[in-house]
Order: C-alpha cells, then structure tokens, then sequence
C-alpha cells in the first residue's frame, strides 16, 4: 500500500488556560500537523495478542471488552488487599497491634542508649544509632522494608526479621510497618505506632541529651490529642482511604471528608501562624508528613485531586514549617522528608495503583517548597528557639533523667 500524506493546517482558538502549549500563545495560532496513512512495517509497533482482530468476526466485541475489565478487577482487587487490608464496602481498614509498651515504665526503663535511639524521631540524629531501611518488596520477605546490609543490632536483612527476632520464640505474625521503636537488651517491640512514640519521647528528658523543645506542652496536651485523633482519620489515613478504596461509595465518602478537612483546617490558619496557636506543637507535626507528600504524591496517585498548594494559608503554613530550625540549628524541618525518594517509592514500590511503575516527572522538591535565600537561612538559625517551638523550662523537666543512670 502506498503511503498517503496530507498536511493539515488548523486555525485554532485558545482557551485561557494552555496546558499543551509551553509557551505564551495568542488568542489564536495556525499549526501545520502531518496525517499519514500507511500500512504498518513489521516490527514498527507492538500490538499486543491483536484479540479483538481475530476473533472479531465470531464474537461480539462487547462481551469481550466485558470479560476483560472483569478479569482485570478480579486481580487487582486481589493484590488491593494485600497491599491494604479491605472491610466489605471496599474501604481501607488501617489493622493496628498491640505492641503499648512505654518508655520508663518497669518494662521498658529509660536508659541513655535507648532514648537516643528513640531521639531519631525528633530529629537528633547525631546523637542516636538507627538502621536504615529501603523500600524493596522483591527483597523483602514481608511486606517491603529492608535493610541496607544487615543491621548491626539483630544481624537482620530485613524489617520482618527485625520483628521476629523481638517476639521469640512464636515469632511475628501480621503486617511489618515502620517506624518500630524496640528495646534491643531485651529484644521486645516497644511500640510500631508513631502517635505512640512521639508522645513518649516528648515525655523523656536526660540532661545533656534531649532538647529543650517540647511537642506536647501539659498546658496543650488535651487540645493536641484531640485534634490529633480527629485528624488521623480525616487526613493522614485519610488520603490512604481515597487511594486504596476499591468502590466507588468508600472512595467519595472518603474524599469528601479530605476535602472537607483541608477546608477546615484553611480557614483554621487564617488567624494563627501555627495549627494551635503560634509555636509549633505536635499538632503541626502530625499534618506535616501528609503536607510535604500530598501534591507531589497523594493528590495524583491516590486520586485526592486536591492541590494542598491551592490552599493559601496551608500552604504559607507549610512553608514556614519546612524552613523551621532544627535543635541542632544546622538543618530545617524540611530535611527529614525526602520528596522526590518519596515520590520513586510510592509510584514504583505500590503496584496495584501504578502498574507501569512509571515516575512523574514532578512536582519536584524545589516545585513543593521554594528554596530560601541563604542570608534568611543564616538569620533563621540564629533564632532563638522560643520563637518558634515550645521550650522546656525547670519544672517541665521530669524525673525521667534519674533513669538514666542504668546505663
């Protein structure tokens, strides 16, 4: 067959708003597009098994297209529940564990080595020991975290290990999440639930090792838990709600929620610097880690739609949140999320929601958080921290340091 060219020019109108068209346009452009008809070269384009071709002629195409949705939700929703654990509506249904161990009781004492490796999560990384983990669920033997090497405390390779080894001898049963806080003398869970340990290490001081910052002031603590607990649901777990949903009904109830939330917590910040006031609490933190994942991950893989960026007030509050001082004074807030590592392991670890394992070109982390100018860096380092967080002060210090003498 020979080949058969047309050129195609077209007058068209623009419209506001030009997604397919990088640079400014005019309110009208002429383009010239080349049509060709011409019958494929072998080798040029892959096709696929060609079903609908061969069997065209015998079986209605309908029936067909039928049986392939069909099959392909049958598989899906297969893998869907054991990514994300499912009640009979289709919504995600978050297990929990019954690892409630606490920091300075009889069970667990505070002991110096234990409360730094516990810091690691209110940002002292220098003065802790941690194991890394890394997403990679063809390497692990549960669930997807593994360690780099083995990690020098158990021997493990991997997070399913670290938690068989801490409940010998029946080993462990159930889903391996992180973060997990454990007593490594003792080789016994602490707690797996990050509400959990945040509380508890804010309740921790050891002279010459904890900060001075305090998450949960007493004066707050009530009015912390609950917006933390209301939150949870409607936010955190609730953008896991919308992208792990397999029906229609579980994905618009939890979506309208999320929408509803943003809304409310948008108006909320119009009046204050911070969620509860003007230093940063635990409140703030919880919302954070949602915050710095949502439009370079949520807002597309796990179709939340929203843009948290279209949201002015959480969006000026976000930013103030990323470039807050560390303790240390030598980072930001902003360097303990890594956004673009994020947006690789959400889109090529979670497969039942991205099959190709196709990576977004963005948004970036520069595109989420604008970086600051280096002479407003240095002045926010130098900041006294008060003006930021709640500090401790001689009575919020508890007797919890005299633990540390066990050493």
């Amino acid at each position: 067959m020979k080949s058969v060219q047309d050129t195609l020019h077209m007058s068209v109108q623009c419209p506001r708003r030009c997604p397919s068209v990088p640079r400014r346009c005019p309110s009208t452009y002429t383009t010239s597009r080349i049509v060709t008809c011409s019958a494929e070269r072998s080798g040029s384009s892959r096709k696929g098994l060609g079903i609908l071709e061969w069997t065209g002629k015998n079986v209605p195409q309908g029936p067909l297209v039928q049986a392939a949705k069909f099959s392909w939700k049958q598989i899906w929703l297969v893998f869907m529940n054991e990514l994300a654990p499912q009640s009979k509506d289709g919504a995600y249904k978050r297990p929990g564990y019954a690892f409630n161990g606490r920091l300075g009781s009889f069970e667990f004492p505070v002991e110096a080595g234990r409360v730094k490796m516990a810091l690691m999560l209110r940002g002292l990384d220098s003065m802790i020991d941690s194991v890394d983990l890394i997403d990679d669920p063809e390497r692990a033997s549960r669930g997807g975290w593994v360690c780099n090497g083995r990690d020098p405390y158990f021997g493990c390779s991997d997070l399913r290990q670290i938690y068989d080894a801490c409940t010998q001898p029946d080993g462990f049963v159930g889903r391996c999440t992180a973060p997990l806080l454990v007593d490594r003398k003792q080789k016994k869970i602490v707690s797996n639930e990050s509400s959990d340990i945040i509380a508890m290490l804010d309740e921790i001081h050891v002279e010459g090792t904890t900060s001075d910052v305090l998450l949960r002031p007493k004066s707050l603590v009530s009015e912390i838990d609950a917006f933390n607990n209301r939150i949870f649901d409607a936010l955190n777990n609730g953008v896991y709600k919308c992208g792990f949903a397999t029906s229609q009904l579980a994905y618009d109830k939890a979506y309208a929620e999320l929408c509803a939330t943003l809304e409310e917590l948008d108006a909320r910040l119009e009046h204050s610097r911070f969620i509860l006031g003007e230093t940063f609490t635990d409140a703030d933190l919880r919302v954070f880690a949602t915050a710095a994942r949502f439009d370079a991950v949520y807002s597309t893989l796990f179709k939340c739609t929203e843009k948290w960026s279209e949201y002015t007030n959480l969006q000026r509050w976000f930013i103030d949140c990323a470039h807050l001082p560390l303790p240390n004074k030598r980072s930001q807030l902003l360097t303990t999320v890594d956004i673009d590592d994020c947006r690789r392991s959400y889109y090529t670890q979670l497969f039942p929601l991205n099959p190709g394992g196709i990576v977004p070109g963005g948004p970036q982390t520069h595109d989420v958080v604008p970086p600051m100018l280096e002479e407003d860096v240095a002045r926010r380092m130098k900041e006294p921290l008060s003006q930021h967080y709640h500090v401790r002060s001689h009575s919020d210090s508890t007797s919890a340091a005299d633990g540390s003498t066990g050493a």
